[in-house]
């Protein structure tokens, strides 16, 4: 983690923060980077959290989504929006009982059945993505 020396970078809805020293620091020592759409002096609007998801997805190389909400909510907006714009790979939990996570597999998201114990590193080396031209933030 950060306190291990750890780096590290993360998508925030608005820039206001209550900054402990030791994310400062992080953040003056080039291992944390903070990333966000909006200025530090807007007020926090719940649809700034749902712009704030684009650019995870954006940022990710694989999404797992383990509750949605049938055609609603962050998490339904982020995936389907991912899927549509292929900003990665959806990976979904196969519940039958969740109709939301149901309908994600229907629009492209990729089934994951938990019980066959699949690990992330697994996922990872499933998914074909070439990263040996993405830079690191760190270097």
């Amino acid at each position: 983690g950060l306190p291990q020396g750890g780096s590290f970078s993360t998508v925030l809805a608005n820039l206001v923060l209550s900054a402990a020293d030791r994310v400062v620091e992080a953040v003056d020592d080039g291992r944390l980077l903070l990333v966000s759409a909006f200025g530090k002096d807007e007020s926090f609007r719940p649809w700034q959290a749902v712009t704030r998801n684009r650019y995870i997805y954006a940022h990710s190389v694989i999404t797992i989504v383990t509750k949605a909400d049938l055609q609603k909510g962050g998490t339904w907006s982020g995936a389907t929006t991912a899927l549509k714009e292929g900003l990665c790979p959806v990976f979904c939990r196969n519940a039958q009982e969740q109709t939301g996570n149901q309908g994600l597999i229907r629009g492209g998201a990729l089934p994951l059945n938990y019980h066959e114990g699949v690990t992330i590193s697994e996922l990872l080396r499933a998914v074909p993505c070439d990263m040996s031209d993405q830079l690191s933030m760190f270097e």
